[in-house]
């Protein structure tokens, strides 16, 4: 199966987030069972590989008077535009797929253009943030799509009528699994949505314990007061940049710190902690108590900074109860709907499906004649 994905926003190595890592290795995963697979993405001049590219964009490839660079540095083709939406039947034209799996971003947009181009396609939704797909999501709410937990699938079903496929998100034991000094608490992604204030007043709270902050943090909140100064001030916060490899992060913790305050669609950092037996002290918001699944402890998110202090350290001191839940961990990261030949199987079935029905809708896909 030859298969284009489409994600909008920042790609590898401009964003290791978690919709990049796990799209990444989807990637991966399906090159190792024949597929071809190409990924389409955002694009942003910064750092040094955003300047080579954007030179590669000026002096490069013209298509029709878009420039759009080409890379294989992960090891597939990897299209990056300043526009994707405008330049998605070009590099449609170019890589010929099966298939166009809209994986993040603007969806609506990207959804319009391939379906009035007969090209067909699978959407992928992970998260509930209506106002971040560029559209109306239910002029396209028709179309086949694949949901990243039971909470993402039943916000489009009861908001649309939506019925999703849900495969949880890719995480390779082998990529994350560590053996752990179990030193620090470690907080991922340490943005204000991500909890970032209850992590700092636990941080206050608890100067007796190391933290470390991996990813960058924001210079000041929306009110304008300093954040990193703040940090910075803490003796006991060490701030660690981003990780292309998480286990520099995770073979230092003891336990993971997901105190989120937005409805996350699933929480892929639980289980990439969970991988090492590192349990995870998370907010039961949104997907979060699915990734966490038996292998941490759950509070309300807007439970006081109090109530987080004494989970963690229960965590931290009982030595009984913190290695009952190592492997109340370890067992969550072993669940079979974790496991990656159930989530490639999964994939590939949505895949096909798709492809089955839209060539009984609409057999002729017009888009795939052009030229680049």
């Amino acid at each position: 199966m030859k298969i284009l994905f489409v994600n909008t926003h920042y790609y590898m190595p401009q964003s290791f987030g978690g919709l990049s890592r796990t799209l990444h290795q989807l990637c991966l995963s399906l090159k190792d069972r024949g597929h071809q697979v190409a990924v389409l993405s955002g694009f942003h001049r910064a750092g040094t590989f955003g300047l080579s590219r954007s030179l590669a964009m000026k002096f490069g490839m013209m298509t029709h008077g878009t420039k759009i660079a080409r890379d294989l540095k992960l090891g597939y083709p990897v299209w990056r535009s300043w526009q994707p939406v405008d330049d998605l039947l070009r590099v449609c034209a170019r890589e010929q797929p099966d298939i166009l799996v809209i994986k993040g971003g603007q969806i609506v947009p990207v959804a319009r253009v391939a379906r009035d181009a007969g090209v067909p396609l699978l959407m992928h939704v992970h998260d509930v943030e209506l106002n971040f797909h560029g559209g109306d999501f239910g002029e396209v709410a028709d179309l086949p799509c694949v949901a990243n937990s039971q909470f993402t699938a039943s916000f489009y079903e009861t908001r649309f009528g939506i019925s999703s496929t849900v495969v949880y998100p890719f995480v390779s034991p082998e990529k994350y699994r560590v053996e752990s000094t179990r030193e620090t608490v470690t907080f991922v992604n340490p943005y204000l949505h991500k909890g970032l204030r209850v992590a700092l007043g636990v941080a206050q709270a608890c100067p007796d314990l190391p933290f470390t902050f991996v990813g960058k943090v924001p210079a000041t909140d929306p009110d304008g007061q300093p954040l990193a100064e703040l940090i910075e001030k803490l003796p006991n916060v060490t701030v660690m940049p981003p990780q292309s490899d998480m286990r520099a992060a995770y073979g230092q913790a003891r336990i993971l710190l997901a105190p989120s305050q937005w409805e996350e669609a699933f929480g892929r950092v639980a289980v990439e902690a969970e991988i090492s037996g590192i349990p995870v002290l998370g907010s039961a918001q949104g997907g979060l108590p699915e990734a966490i699944g038996d292998g941490g402890i759950l509070l309300d998110a807007s439970a006081p900074v109090d109530a987080w202090v004494r989970a963690l350290r229960r965590l931290w001191e009982d030595k009984d109860f913190y290695a009952e839940m190592r492997d109340r961990a370890l067992a969550a990261a072993a669940r079979p709907e974790l496991k990656l030949d159930h989530q490639l199987a999964a994939h590939e079935a949505a895949m096909a499906d798709a492809i089955a029905r839209w060539t009984s809708e609409c057999p002729l896909p017009a888009a795939m004649n052009g030229t680049a």
